[in-house]
């Protein structure tokens, strides 16, 4: 399954966050993306829901674009459930083309 992730703005948002076992002080950058999603009936939503993508320490914000999820992006947590860190790949144009 392949899902397409729309960035709009380059803006980033910076908040501290405490852990709470070691109560160490970490600052959280995230990004504001969209994806178009199902429902639970399998419909295609007729508009993109936003969500956040957490940036790595000192990542660039992600250009305005298309993009996809990496592969590495699902997977199984030590909790075994299924767990999402969204990290995108651009569209190349061809692919979108071809679309």
């Amino acid at each position: 399954m392949q899902m397409e992730v729309e960035i709009r703005t380059t803006d980033v948002k910076e908040r501290q966050k405490v852990l709470a076992r070691t109560q160490e002080i970490r600052m959280v950058r995230e990004q504001t993306a969209f994806a178009r999603m199902h429902d639970r009936s399998g419909n295609l939503q007729p508009f993109a829901s936003p969500f956040m993508v957490l940036l790595a320490p000192g990542q660039e914000a992600y250009q305005p674009g298309r993009y996809m999820l990496k592969e590495c992006s699902i997977y199984i947590n030590r909790y075994s459930q299924l767990e999402i860190n969204p990290v995108l790949v651009p569209i190349q144009v061809q692919e979108l083309q071809a679309a």
